[in-house]
């Protein structure tokens, strides 16, 4: 039985722990498994008892379009030297503390990109009076991700599909549970970690940008950096592990 916290929804007394697997990014569980897969941060420090641990980036499980566009090496295509850059906003498919509308305002003003702001059908704020293009839910968001420039996200999952991409990105936390996700991930060279979205000054963010697009050589060394640290492998290796332990248990 394989279960992503923090909805155990009485797995455990469905499933023996020798064929439990669980999810479990926020170090929360604390009962007895087969497999804990940790894939947001480099180790698994929940309090339960695991016969196998799978943590760390190399777990990661992206979706198979994601895996394509990377198979198929796709980059952006090069932007007129000293034009703008194509910055992609997105927190999330909510976005329940509305950090794009606090921020996007300030990097409306940006000297050296063209943005453009992705929300998602849950989102229940005032998107549309921003002032630069918002788009929701688009059903094209793999490949908006691999033709921008730099992406400005929140510090969840999304930040390994970009990764994926091989694109730099700037880590705002949206959500608590962020805050943890965030640094250890940015300190592997793949992202630049700012820190909490819904406190930090805008204009600060949007210095920071301003100074990352004008420094071209430096966005590709993230963008390279982050292909490494994802390589979309993950649920490839989890699915292994799964079925070593299905055969084990069976045999």
């Amino acid at each position: 039985m394989v279960v992503d916290l923090p909805d155990l929804d009485g797995a455990e007394e469905r499933a023996p722990a020798a064929r439990l697997v669980v999810f479990d990014d926020r170090d929360a569980f604390r009962g007895r498994a087969a497999i804990v897969v940790q894939p947001s941060l480099p180790t698994w420090s929940g309090g339960g008892e695991a016969g196998r641990v799978l943590a760390g980036f190399d777990y990661v499980p992206v979706a198979a379009r994601y895996r394509e566009l990377r198979a198929a090496n796709v980059r952006p295509p090069r932007r007129p030297a000293g034009g703008p850059a194509d910055l992609l906003v997105c927190f999330g498919g909510s976005d329940p503390e509305l950090v794009t509308e606090r921020l996007v305002p300030a990097l409306a003003r940006g000297r050296g990109w063209r943005a453009t702001a992705v929300v998602g059908a849950d989102h229940a704020g005032r998107a549309a009076t921003l002032p630069i293009p918002v788009v929701r839910d688009p059903g094209d968001l793999p490949e908006r991700l691999a033709a921008c420039d730099l992406a400005l996200i929140g510090a969840g999952t999304m930040k390994f599909e970009v990764a994926c991409l091989g694109r730099p990105a700037v880590l705002l936390a949206a959500a608590d549970d962020q805050l943890a996700v965030g640094p250890p991930y940015a300190a592997t060279g793949a992202a630049i970690w700012l820190g909490d979205g819904r406190t930090m000054d805008p204009a600060e963010v949007r210095d920071v940008l301003d100074g990352l697009v004008a420094e071209p050589g430096r966005l590709m060394a993230i963008g390279a950096r982050a292909r490494e640290i994802v390589d979309g492998r993950g649920a490839e290796r989890v699915a292994t592990a799964i079925l070593d332990l299905a055969r084990a248990t069976d045999g």
